[in-house]
């Protein structure tokens, strides 16, 4: 066996642990939340939402920030399987009413990280911008479930063209895509006021993406 290989299975069973202890980690937090109970319709499947978060916070020294994109991006499957299991109408405009309340928003996003909740509460820190892009991404998300929801209890079936605009906001391509910087150590310097106001512009690759999902999602 040669030295490279031999480094290469070390490695990989660092990793492997790595992924292990965090898995760990999440299960607890899923368990203790224990929605799994509370929201019976919801999709048991945070061991798929890490591994697909993994996919882009795979380095171990953000570790914590792929932790909080899962429990993020659990979020907002929690969402999107309220609104697919409960067929009450009055539910469903409750969910639009919280996703106008920023303080709301907020408070939900406490459950991921107290650290979360520490900096928002902090006036000196930049993330409260980082917050509020986070809370117009959840928004625009939740609006098209809702427009869906609609469409179900009036009849309506859409047009071709209704149907791919509104996917482009209910595939959540932009929210996820802003939840992967939140708990980096560094945000402040990786994603700014800059930084954000060009994912809100829509460049081709944030066009791009939603586009592939919703074709995916379509076959």
């Amino acid at each position: 066996m040669s030295l490279e290989i031999h480094f290469t299975q070390i490695d990989f069973n660092r990793v492997q642990l790595l992924h292990k202890q965090e898995l760990s980690i999440l299960s607890r937090w899923w368990n203790d939340l224990n929605f799994a109970e509370e929201l019976p319709y919801a999709r048991d499947r945070i061991v798929g939402i890490y591994f697909w978060a993994n996919g882009i916070h795979f380095e171990p020294q953000y570790a914590f920030s792929g932790m909080i994109a899962s429990k993020y991006t659990k979020f907002v499957s929690l969402v999107d399987d309220a609104y697919d299991a409960n067929a009450s109408f009055k539910f469903r405009k409750g969910r639009v009413i919280f996703c106008h309340n920023f303080r709301c928003f907020m408070n939900a996003m406490g459950i991921f990280s107290t650290k979360l909740r520490m900096i928002w509460e902090s006036k000196d820190d930049p993330m409260p911008h980082i917050m509020w892009r986070q809370y117009e991404y959840f928004s625009k998300v939740v609006r098209g479930y809702h427009a869906e929801a609609e469409w179900a209890d009036k009849c309506h079936v859409p047009t071709s063209d209704e149907y791919v605009l509104n996917g482009l906001a209910t595939c959540a391509c932009g929210l996820l895509m802003a939840a992967f910087f939140l708990g980096l150590e560094e945000v402040a310097e990786v994603a700014g006021v800059e930084e954000y106001e060009w994912l809100k512009s829509k460049p081709k690759i944030i066009k791009s993406n939603p586009k592939i999902i919703q074709k995916l999602r379509l076959i």
